[in-house]
């Protein structure tokens, strides 16, 4: 059997949606590791995400699970309450062949409002309690991109690369995932969202190399705010410079047409779940 690049998408579709019949457009895109719907057990049933989970074993595909109750949340201020969350989501979900691994949470940074950042002490705690319950999978956080001079506002640190040398010994990371969209912004005379595609590109592969762990990029599917709709060429230019640049795996910001708000449009799979000219 070939060996399959990773390539995957952000799910913000709710578990009971949809079911295992939609794993079908996830291999006609090719996708090999993805995350999962989202899953609240107070709302959802086990069931039809374990039918999802069935459907990507055989399909080869690895599975990212979404599930409310392993996010970071007070998971530095409550460790106890955090492993017995993380457990009974392990229980349910973790033993699955398909599983890769468990959703912590998106863009954690310093909050302005407040003296010290919690959100980055909850995700390392998160990090750590996974890992020590359930060492066999990936524990997952989606990082913000890298914005030269920024760094002490978004990051409490002097440096991009002492922030992330001091994330890793703390936490046990496993992989830099990020996300960065510029490339698609209408470009200036000096092409400055494309610069910063690069620079985030090699910001973060220079850390990830350090640390001896690969770095994953989020690229964009959806148009939305200044960012322009990808067409084919775009995809193909987006996923070739990922790639040659070192990324070990690509996800595309979005499959599902989400709720239509800040101008989200052309999304692959579009609010009439319907494919779209980007499928």
């Amino acid at each position: 059997m070939k060996k399959k690049f990773p390539l995957g998408f952000w799910n913000y579709v709710e578990t009971g949606v949809y079911g295992p019949e939609a794993v079908k457009d996830w291999v006609d895109c090719g996708m090999s590791l993805v995350l999962s719907p989202y899953f609240d057990v107070e709302k959802h049933n086990t069931t039809d995400l374990i039918a999802i989970l069935n459907e990507c074993e055989r399909q080869g595909i690895k599975v990212i699970i979404d599930d409310r109750r392993v996010r970071w949340d007070d998971a530095s201020v409550d460790p106890n309450g955090y492993r017995k969350r993380f457990k009974a989501a392990y229980d349910d979900f973790g033993k699955h062949p398909a599983t890769f691994g468990f959703y912590i949470g998106d863009e954690p940074h310093a909050v302005t409002t407040y003296p010290h950042s919690k959100q980055f002490d909850d995700a390392i705690a998160a990090h750590k309690i996974q890992l020590e319950l359930a060492p066999e999978l990936t524990p997952f956080i989606n990082f913000l991109p890298y914005r030269k001079g920024r760094e002490k506002e978004m990051l409490l640190c002097d440096s991009f690369e002492e922030w992330a040398e001091n994330f890793v010994k703390a936490s046990g990371l496993r992989l830099f995932s990020y996300d960065n969209y510029t490339q698609m912004n209408p470009q200036g005379p000096e092409e400055e969202g494309i610069n910063c595609y690069y620079e985030n590109l090699y910001m973060y592969s220079k850390v990830a190399k350090k640390a001896g762990i690969p770095f994953w990029v989020t690229n964009l599917s959806v148009g939305h705010f200044r960012y322009r709709c990808p067409k084919e060429d775009d995809f193909r230019w987006q996923l070739n410079t990922s790639v040659a640049s070192g990324a070990k795996c690509i996800l595309w910001f979005f499959l599902y047409m989400r709720h239509t708000r800040i101008n989200y449009r052309v999304a692959p799979i579009d609010e009439h779940w319907e494919r779209s000219e980007n499928l």
